[in-house]
């Protein structure tokens, strides 16, 4: 009888441990599961992050090379200014030195005039 009373208990404990071991094997899964499904999420957020990152980096590399363009205007525009003032500065000596020297013709002239006058 008492041998019958403890095969009866070891197998209470066994049917016990047995579905202990079932709902942990069930939470297992149940986490196993969890974390697939958040390693997923993880997954596609890098993806997306990296997409995200490449096309910032591709609008970044236009816009240098659309600046570098309008650098490289507004440098051959201003090479173009600069002689174009040079060119003007140049004229504009030529013409002061132009009318020096009508000046002076003018005042020869007029003192040859006025020698003429009293001679």
């Amino acid at each position: 009888v008492k041998l019958e009373l403890e095969k009866e208990k070891s197998a209470r404990r066994l049917g016990e441990w047995a579905t202990c071991a079932g709902e942990l094997q069930r939470l297992y899964q149940e986490k196993a599961r969890e974390c697939d499904v958040k390693d997923a999420v993880v997954v596609e957020m890098r993806r997306q992050a990296k997409e995200e990152s490449s096309k910032r980096d591709r609008e970044a590399a236009s816009l240098r090379a659309e600046l570098e363009q309008e650098r490289l205007k507004f440098a051959e525009a201003e090479g173009a200014l600069r002689q174009e003032v040079s060119i003007k500065e140049e004229l504009l000596r030529e013409s002061r030195e132009d009318c020096r020297k009508l000046r002076a013709a003018l005042v020869d002239a007029e003192l040859e005039l006025d020698r003429q006058e009293k001679a």
